[in-house]
């Protein structure tokens, strides 16, 4: 079964098929399992850590997060989800989370296909993925495929930075029988191979080779990817062409593998179940994680509706609505100098603040926040009070008062054609000190991507406009 949810959303009480087992919990009793009872289990198995989902575009900071991942939490009785999107596999269902700004605000059955418009553009901009892959994907969510084009550009980049520090090598035991032993002798395959004199001999060797489960690994994905064809295999073949280095380097690995004797994909990745601790090849422990995905997405068809292996991805979308706003508005804006998560030691340097967008421009400070709570676009329509924000809020403008910084802004999605800034003093009278609130006009669903891409492209630039606006209307110093 296919279950559809949204992020910072409630999850339906929607019944699941009559031969799916009750999830476990002495809550359950004879009642019918439902899309809520299989969430809560799937967050008691995260929290229990007897499962693991892998966080993609975390950042250093967050990529291994304190305690349990939380996908699903409850308030005021009600199951919500979190931060994330992404699909997941569990106990023979398919659970893709996407955002909320592609739901139909209609009140669209939640099990039906829906058109990925926002996560489409956002993907596009946070990711530099040529925003023409995505007519080419069939854009209803219960196909997944923007999963697919995920993984495939997350590799490509991954894998771009991983050879770039070269080849991954590794000690590797191989069995000879040849008329040049330099190893160990295997006496029992010796006799087993050789019966009679051949001038041959059987050995064991260790060497630091090319042909080595990771390297496996990184050409089983990308053979998975160039499987699925269409824009996936479109994306792999036009990354290589155009980056001869990166050819060359696959090849290279090719040419070390031996080809009679390739292992299954079950066990590449039962080999490559370790993480990579060596400091030299620290850029291929992400790869690693990524290419897993890859073939237990595509390669083992762990995603098909009968199966009950555990797998999937998540990404933070409030990380990427950070990458988001970096590209798309603020690289926008002229005359400025832009520091993302810029770095200040606090209390005798035993506390850091991390700003999402510290600017100069003319030579004064200013602090900008990306946040993508559902909370600030109910304050902003009016639907919720300062309140509901609060940790946000002093967070701020804290950064305000550390930083020296007389403007600062909070940009927050909204859904809506359009919506101006709107200001607020800190201290009335008493400071020239300002907070404005910015909200990123979401569109409405358009009949094509292109369309809605043009739009969000005319609303992308009216908020990088405000933005220099506010910049401009900071008091000059004295």
């Amino acid at each position: 079964m296919n279950i559809l949810l949204c992020d910072y959303s409630p999850v339906p009480e929607t019944p699941l098929p009559a031969e799916t087992p009750a999830p476990d919990g002495p809550e359950q009793g004879n009642a019918s399992p439902c899309w809520t009872d299989l969430c809560r289990e799937l967050q008691d198995q995260l929290d229990r850590k007897n499962i693991r989902i892998e966080q993609l575009f975390a950042g250093e900071d967050s990529a291994q997060e304190r305690g349990p991942l939380r996908l699903f939490s409850p308030f005021n009785g009600t199951l919500y989800t979190q931060k994330y999107a992404g699909i997941l596999s569990y106990r023979g269902h398919t659970i893709q989370i996407l955002s909320r700004f592609d739901r139909p605000a209609g009140g669209q059955s939640p099990d039906q296909p829906q058109k990925n418009f926002f996560l489409s553009y956002l993907l596009s901009k946070a990711l530099d993925i040529p925003i023409q892959s995505f007519p080419d994907l069939k854009v209803d969510s219960h196909t997944g495929e923007f999963w697919d084009l995920l993984l495939a550009r997350l590799f490509l980049d991954q894998l771009k930075a991983a050879c770039s520090r070269g080849l991954y090598r590794q000690y590797q035991t191989f069995r000879h029988n040849d008329s040049a032993p330099r190893g160990v002798l295997d006496i029992a395959r010796h006799i087993r191979l050789n019966p009679m004199a051949n001038g041959k001999c059987a050995y064991s060797a260790r060497e630091y080779s090319l042909n080595n489960p990771m390297n496996h690994l990184i050409l089983r994905a990308r053979d998975c990817l160039l499987r699925k064809q269409g824009v996936i295999a479109g994306l792999v073949n036009q990354t290589l062409a155009a980056d001869t280095d990166l050819r060359i380097t696959l090849q290279q690995m090719e040419y070390a593998m031996d080809a009679f004797h390739a292992p299954s994909e079950q066990m590449i990745l039962h080999r490559t179940d370790r993480p990579i601790t060596h400091t030299v090849y620290r850029e291929y422990e992400p790869l690693r994680r990524t290419a897993r995905l890859i073939l237990q997405r595509l390669g083992l068809d762990t995603f098909q509706a009968g199966s009950f292996q555990v797998s999937g991805m998540v990404i933070p979308m409030d990380k990427m609505w950070e990458r988001f706003l970096e590209k798309a508005i603020f690289s926008r804006v002229e005359g400025i100098s832009l520091s993302t998560q810029y770095r200040k030691a606090i209390l005798e340097n035993s506390f850091t603040i991390r700003p999402d967008f510290f600017l100069c421009y003319q030579g004064k400070p200013f602090v900008f926040d990306a946040k993508y709570k559902a909370g600030w676009g109910g304050l902003y329509s009016g639907q919720k009070d300062w309140n509901a924000v609060r940790d946000d809020l002093y967070q701020v403008i804290s950064y305000l008062h550390l930083l020296k910084s007389e403007r600062g802004g909070i940009l927050f999605p909204l859904r809506s054609e359009a919506a101006q800034p709107r200001s607020y003093r800190l201290l009335q009278e008493e400071l020239p000190d300002c907070l404005h609130l910015i909200p990123v006009p979401i569109p409405q669903s358009r009949d094509s991507f292109y369309d809605y891409a043009r739009a969000f492209d005319e609303s992308c630039e009216q908020v990088a406009r405000e933005i220099q606006s506010i910049l401009a209307s900071a008091p000059q110093k004295s």
